[in-house]
């Protein structure tokens, strides 16, 4: 999720809503995220097993959806963005206590971490540029197309290495 932020303010500025609103739409994001989260155990029980792939599905969704639709009611498409923000950590969590030995998980987790963090400084300079060159919208689009192909190839690791469910 630290990879959408940046793409917030140039999909709203070119699908000309106006800086004064803003606060009010990020305030919304947060309470739609909080509420989300809130809900994690309703959103694993309607998803088992795949509530992992799931929540990653949400996101290339709606960045296939911002991508394709330039249009000024678009934004509400960060929505589903915000809905996995509140479910990421939670269901993440869940299923590294599930899948993973204890001896392992703090290292598992710190990994994720520093790769999280290593894919944001190389990715972001990159996104930007491109947005710089091309605009917001092809950019959002080709990031939901890789997005839904790892998706496709996560599924299948996880299938060949029959990971318990949450």
């Amino acid at each position: 999720m630290r990879m959408a932020y940046p793409f917030y303010q140039p999909h709203m500025q070119a699908t000309g809503i106006d800086v004064k609103y803003f606060g009010v739409i990020f305030f919304a994001f947060n309470l739609v995220a909080g509420f989300s989260a809130k809900r994690i155990d309703f959103f694993i029980e309607k998803t088992k097993p795949y509530s992992m792939l799931c929540v990653g599905g949400l996101v290339a969704i709606s960045y296939l959806l911002l991508g394709l639709f330039p249009v000024l009611i678009s934004f509400t498409f960060i929505f589903l963005q915000q809905i996995t923000r509140g479910l990421g950590n939670p269901v993440f969590s869940k299923y590294i206590n599930k899948n993973i030995p204890s001896d392992y998980r703090a290292t598992i987790i710190s990994f994720n971490s520093l790769i999280g963090n290593v894919g944001v400084i190389i990715l972001q300079p990159v996104f930007g540029y491109l947005i710089d060159k091309y605009s917001v919208f092809p950019v959002e689009l080709g990031i939901g197309v890789l997005m839904m192909m790892c998706l496709g190839m996560i599924e299948i690791f996880v299938k060949r290495n029959q990971m318990k469910d949450l």
